[in-house]
């Protein structure tokens, strides 16, 4: 389930809702600190780590052999 980041502006508390985005749409998140909400809550935006465990991701991984012409 995708993890959402929030900031508040005003206690500059960092916290986290999770769940599907479609429950999430249209939903106004606030602080768990102050109870602040609407524009004092800034979304952060972060780098997410990718495994790849499936061969053919890389170039090398499906590499058709060449043959020789001779």
């Amino acid at each position: 389930m995708p993890t959402y980041d929030y900031q508040c502006k005003t206690c500059e508390t960092v916290f986290s809702i999770s769940g599907p985005y479609s429950t999430l749409i249209g939903c106004k998140p606030h602080c768990p600190c102050c109870r602040s909400t609407g524009n004092s809550i800034k979304k952060l935006i972060r780098n997410i780590n990718v495994i790849y465990g499936t061969k053919g991701f890389y170039n090398t991984d499906n590499k058709k052999e060449e043959k020789n012409g001779n």
